[in-house]
């Protein structure tokens, strides 16, 4: 039997170094499902980290390592992560 898709929506925090001082904390969202390489649905902290280092040297900054926490996590329906995709500019009901 196949195992049914799972769907996650994830906030997490953390804090870069920008010229020499503490930023303030940065927030980064991350949509995600199971797959073949991912069959629990949500990233490895590794994986979350690495997104933030990438996105610290984005903003010209350095992520601050042991800063990252999430912060929420809310298990998604299918109809609920397909919304959130959705890049129409009307609320359909």
């Amino acid at each position: 039997m196949a195992k049914k898709r799972q769907y996650h929506y994830l906030v997490v925090f953390y804090k870069i170094e920008k010229e020499g001082k503490t930023a303030e904390w940065n927030c980064s969202t991350v949509l995600c499902s199971t797959n073949e390489t991912n069959p629990a649905g949500i990233p490895t902290r590794g994986y979350l980290i690495k997104r933030a280092k990438e996105d610290a040297i984005k903003q010209g900054g350095k992520y601050i390592d042991d800063t990252l926490y999430i912060n929420n996590m809310i298990k998604l329906t299918k109809e609920q992560y397909d919304n959130l995709l959705n890049d129409n500019e009307t609320n359909e009901e």
